[in-house]
């Protein structure tokens, strides 16, 4: 996701991940700190997508969330 120059690929690749999030938490688990890293993108649509698809994810229960990551969240709230 890194590596994509379109921020259409990146919000996309969120979005998908997000929904195999749900189907295979367990086989997801090791990719969530790329899932977080989407919320330091450049870009704005790519940011509301990963808090969109994150805060779904926590608030399911399929998805624990950290201490560092609470900053990230506050970080694009108040952006």
């Amino acid at each position: 996701m890194e590596s994509a120059h379109s921020e259409t690929v990146r919000s996309n690749c969120t979005i998908a991940l997000g929904d195999l999030a749900v189907r295979f938490p367990n086989l997801l688990e090791p990719w969530t700190e790329n899932m977080y890293a989407r919320l330091k993108d450049p870009c704005i649509s790519v940011r509301k997508n990963a808090v969109l698809v994150l805060s779904h994810l926590i608030l399911n229960d399929m998805m624990k969330v950290e201490v560092t990551h609470y900053f990230f969240f506050s970080v694009c709230a108040v952006i």
